[in-house]
């Protein structure tokens, strides 16, 4: 894939999560969290290109998300040890339990909404 295939593919992408974003319910919920953790790296494009659905994405994406915003709110905790200690254990359990929502949502989804959400963010070829 050469340099403009990518960026149209990225820039499909992105319009997509956008459109998808508007949408009510658990698909715009999930296209939100998308477009606010998504990251239009390698790793991404190369699902995208396998037709990996986007909740799947969404929910790796999520989770890197949030365990590169708990590294960064480590990073911001109080320099006492034990206080630091207890500030990331707050925040990494916070991220779970919203990962956890997340992946409840899709898990108890139903078929309509499963469709709704196995749309792939680039358009069909």
């Amino acid at each position: 894939m050469n340099r403009e295939e990518l960026a149209a593919r990225q820039a499909a992408a992105r319009a997509e999560l956008e459109r998808l974003s508007a949408a009510p319910g658990l698909q715009g919920a999930m296209a939100r969290l998308g477009a606010a953790t998504l990251g239009l790296d390698g790793w991404t494009v190369g699902e995208l290109e396998r037709g990996t659905p986007n909740n799947m994405i969404v929910a790796a994406a999520a989770q890197r998300a949030a365990s590169m915003l708990a590294t960064h709110l480590v990073n911001l905790s109080p320099a006492d040890p034990a206080e630091r200690l207890r500030f990331r254990d707050a925040a990494r359990w916070m991220f779970e339990q919203t990962l956890a929502q997340v992946i409840t949502d899709i898990e108890t989804a139903t078929p309509a909404q499963r469709a709704a959400l196995s749309v792939t963010l680039h358009p069909q070829q």
